[in-house]
């Protein structure tokens, strides 16, 4: 097996033979759809693990906000929608896939010899493979299998709510006081909205206004609020309920 070099074919080991090249052809490319199916789901795992993380970060450290569009200060999105530490080991890592597969099973034409060992016209179709490349191929497969896996195995820096891709979960984390203008376009960081003592000099009556609208908001029945703002936030507590 180790004898035989990568994309070269043995008499032992051509296994098909036919004249419909297409099947052939069809047959010899069927792993590579196969892992190029692969690779997008991994590609879309990885890519939701990373946004997860990223939106994980905004509860320990102040960052701008990262769009499609950028403006002021924004960040723009990835040019291969993962960060260049991720993206460029994976996009190699497939290039070094696709061409194993390709040396692992092949298209191969055969011409046929006449008693002298000269060439014919005559040639044959068939598909054979390689040994050596299919387990160079099962090798780095596994090991890129266990990398990916062992990413998932990390622990997020904080406790904020996952949201994933979610727009409704992304909404709600969405909500900075009224006199935060312009938020998106500052640094922001995600925790508990620290409330603002108010100063009022109204009668009584207002005052028991104020506190019956309060009570519909819910800021006087002990919920907190956590949100994306630019101003001050707490870290959230495990022994208050927010909204």
């Amino acid at each position: 097996m180790w004898s035989q070099e990568m994309g070269k074919p043995t008499s032992n080991t051509i296994f098909y033979d036919g004249e419909d090249v297409i099947l052939l052809i069809l047959l010899a490319n069927s792993p590579q759809l196969t892992y190029s199916i692969l690779y997008f789901l991994c590609n879309g795992l990885l890519t939701n693990m990373h946004l997860a993380v990223e939106f994980n970060d905004f509860a320990t450290s102040r960052k701008h906000l990262r769009v499609s569009w950028p403006k002021g200060q924004q960040r723009s999105e990835y040019y291969i929608s993962l960060p260049y530490r991720y993206g460029f080991p994976l996009i190699t890592v497939s290039i070094i896939m696709h061409w194993l597969l390709s040396q692992s099973l092949f298209v191969v034409k055969i011409r046929a010899l006449d008693v002298h060992e000269n060439e014919t016209d005559e040639y044959t179709t068939a598909c054979s493979y390689s040994s050596k490349a299919i387990l160079w191929t099962i090798l780095i497969g596994s090991l890129a299998m266990g990398v990916l896996i062992g990413l998932g195995f990390r622990r997020l820096r904080s406790d904020m709510p996952l949201a994933s891709s979610c727009s409704a979960a992304i909404s709600a984390a969405c909500h900075p006081p009224p006199e935060d203008t312009e938020a998106s376009l500052k640094p922001v960081k995600w925790g508990e909205i620290i409330k603002r003592p108010r100063i009022s000099s109204r009668s009584e009556e207002s005052s028991e206004h104020i506190s019956e609208h309060d009570e519909e908001e819910g800021t006087e029945t002990g919920y907190s609020h956590c949100s994306f703002t630019s101003a001050e936030v707490m870290r959230p507590s495990p022994n208050v309920l927010y909204c």
